[in-house]
């Protein structure tokens, strides 16, 4: 059973936060109503993650994710954007967000952020020191279109960045969020040609559309590639895929919303707030994507 603490000073967003993840039976959900509040919740009683509203009185969600970061690193926040909140919703993510939800998409989207992250925090690195002592990786894999293979890859990368000197856990998981998004949009929005304009792939009908391209020529026959190459001194993933490229002007990642509900949209946004540099490439047909420890970092680890 994990803890998430929702926090909003809107008690109708508050209670319908509250109702959509409490339909998830392994979490529990408590709440606060500004920053203060929460602060005080979490050193009483630390949650397994943090959701709040970015626009509050007093301590907002910007200044809760700067505290959260100082003295819990390893706690994930998740943010909930309202319209207008765009450039301190970025802020957040580039300071620390694990990630975040549209909040006119929380009835379906809230939920399944919060377990996949949850998930990824609680991935329990088996091998841990074993990827602190990796010098140099460079792997290639060409894989089907199967979002279940995504899940496995994304927690082998997990696991690999570990020799990534990245300062906590959380930024780590971080990373590893971007890179699925990348994933996510060259499979969905690439090979499946789903339209870039789609808010919801959990939707009856999207899921409909999705399984009937699975197995449906051309789009059955496509195939994601992907390059990396992860050492202590940076992690780069290459990310192919073999349908029509994504035209420009929806790649243009400086004039992307944040606050925009559409899948494509987040993607672009987290890889752009999260890594150190994110190109769409190869007339829209690549995304490539990467991270470097920060100087401190680099420094510690060498010490």
């Amino acid at each position: 059973m994990s803890l998430v603490l929702v926090v909003d000073d809107s008690p109708t967003d508050r209670i319908m936060a509250c109702r959509f993840l409490q339909q998830e039976p392994d979490l529990t959900v408590t709440f606060a109503c500004d920053g203060n509040e929460a602060l005080a919740r979490i050193r009483e009683q630390l949650p397994d993650a943090v959701v709040t509203d970015l626009q509050m009185p007093e301590c907002d969600g910007l200044q809760l994710v700067d505290l959260v970061m100082q003295e819990f690193p390893r706690l994930p926040v998740i943010l909930m954007t309202a319209k207008g909140s765009e450039d301190v919703a970025v802020e957040a993510l580039r300071r620390g967000a694990a990630s975040y939800v549209p909040k006119r998409v929380m009835a379906t989207q809230l939920r399944d952020t919060v377990v996949r992250i949850l998930s990824a925090a609680s991935n329990d690195g088996r091998q841990s020191r074993l990827m602190h002592s990796l010098a140099e990786s460079q792997l290639r894999f060409e894989i089907q279109n199967d979002p279940e293979l995504i899940e496995t890859l994304t927690e082998h990368i997990q696991g690999m960045l570990r020799c990534l000197p990245l300062g906590d856990e959380s930024e780590r998981l971080r990373v590893v969020l971007a890179v699925k998004h990348a994933l996510w949009n060259g499979l969905y929005h690439g090979n499946l040609e789903l339209p870039l304009d789609l808010e919801d792939l959990r939707s009856a009908d999207v899921v409909e559309l999705i399984q009937a391209r699975l197995s449906a020529a051309p789009y059955a026959d496509r195939m994601l590639t992907v390059e990396m190459r992860i050492s202590p001194q940076e992690a780069a993933f290459l990310i192919r895929h073999e349908g029509p490229g994504f035209p420009p002007e929806v790649c243009r990642t400086e004039h992307a919303d944040p606050c925009c509900p559409r899948h494509f949209t987040r993607g672009i946004v987290l890889m752009q707030s999260i890594m150190d540099e994110t190109q769409i490439l190869e007339d829209g047909h690549a995304i490539s994507t990467r991270k470097r420890p920060s100087a401190d970092q680099e420094l510690l680890f060498e010490a």
